[in-house]
């Protein structure tokens, strides 16, 4: 969770767009992955 969150306040903070769209895949594929380790415990 506070790896998404030092991701969220870096896709915020960057100011050139060619970063912010590597920045918001890295975010979707951590979102992606805690996802899927959440339902591998049993959480949906």
């Amino acid at each position: 969770m506070k790896l998404m969150q030092e991701q969220m306040r870096r896709i915020r903070e960057t100011k050139s767009p060619e970063v912010r769209a590597t920045l918001l895949r890295e975010h979707m594929h951590t979102m992606m992955e805690q996802m899927r380790a959440m339902r591998a415990m049993g959480g949906g």
